[in-house]
This record gives structure tokens, C-alpha cells and sequence, in this order.
């Protein structure tokens, strides 16, 4: 019985090199995936457990990236979301407190993301989106730790 597995592991390999095993799946698709993910850990589900400030930013952070990927409707959603907390926190050069970079605002939105203690999670949920869209934007480390995991994500889906 070893050797069926064996030769079916052999002509499974050989039969498609790179094939997706569950078809194909856009970067929308994983969108989609991510989205309803968290979604259905937010409003609570019986096998679905994203409930801690952890897994929900975690989650939120990593939709926010593919959203981004994904383009279209999806990077809007993620492009909305971003616009109310980073609206507060961003200046201009006019402004009383100056404009204080596109990387500060990454990681002020990152620490409010994972710092308090968050009654409601819907609120680290919207903070990790924005947190995504503003290290894509920010340069540096952040744009390539965010580009990273965009690549590993759709890659591991096939959708790159």
C-alpha cells in the first residue's frame, strides 16, 4: 500500500509542476478569502476564531496588503478605511505640528492597532487596514516588509 502512495505522489508531482491545487485564485480571490475571514472572526463564528487584538490586526494588516494587490474596488475599501484615522494624524507643512511622514503615521497606526485594550475589535480591524495602506506608501523597511508578504501570500495562492 506504500507504494500506491508513492507513485501517486510522483504522478501527482510530475502530472503539473506549479499547478494550483484548489484552481485558480485571483489576488482578488484572496482578497475575498482574507476579507470574509475576518469578517466572520469579527461577528463570531463557531470554528473561526480571529477575537484576540492580535489575530484581528494580524488579519487586518495582511487584507490590507492584498486589498492593495488586488486593485480596483478591493484597493479602494482599503484606500476609504485608511483615509479616516491617517486624516487625523497626518499635517501638512502649514499645519501647527508640521507633516510628520508618511512612516510615522505607519507606525502610530500600528501601535494604536496593537496597543490599547481594545473593547470592540472592529476598531484594531480598521486601524491594521490602515496600518497596511500606510506602510505600502511609507517606503523604506515598511513598503518592503508589506511587499514581502503581498508576494508570499498570492504566491502560496498561485495568484503571482
Amino acid at each position: 500500500m506504500n507504494s500506491h502512495l508513492t507513485h501517486a505522489a510522483e504522478f501527482a508531482a510530475e502530472a503539473a509542476p506549479g499547478a494550483q491545487v484548489l484552481g485558480t485564485i485571483t489576488a482578488s480571490g484572496v482578497a475575498l478569502i482574507i476579507g470574509t475571514l475576518l469578517l466572520l472572526g469579527l461577528r463570531g463564528s463557531d470554528t473561526i476564531r480571529i477575537n484576540t487584538k492580535q489575530s484581528v490586526g494580524v488579519t487586518s494588516i495582511i487584507f490590507g496588503i492584498v486589498a492593495l494587490a488586488a486593485g480596483g474596488a478591493w484597493a479602494d475599501i482599503a484606500n476609504g478605511i485608511h483615509s479616516i484615522p491617517s486624516g487625523a494624524l497626518e499635517g501638512d507643512a502649514s499645519g501647527r505640528f508640521g507633516d510628520p511622514g508618511p512612516a510615522a503615521v505607519s507606525i502610530v497606526l500600528a501601535l494604536l492597532t496593537f496597543g490599547p485594550k481594545w473593547k470592540r475589535m472592529i476598531i484594531p480591524a480598521f486601524l491594521g487596514i490602515a496600518t497596511a495602506v500606510a506602510a505600502t506608501r511609507s517606503g523604506g523597511y515598511g513598503t518592503i516588509l508589506t511587499d514581502l508578504i503581498r508576494s508570499t501570500i498570492l504566491r502560496l495562492a498561485g495568484a503571482e
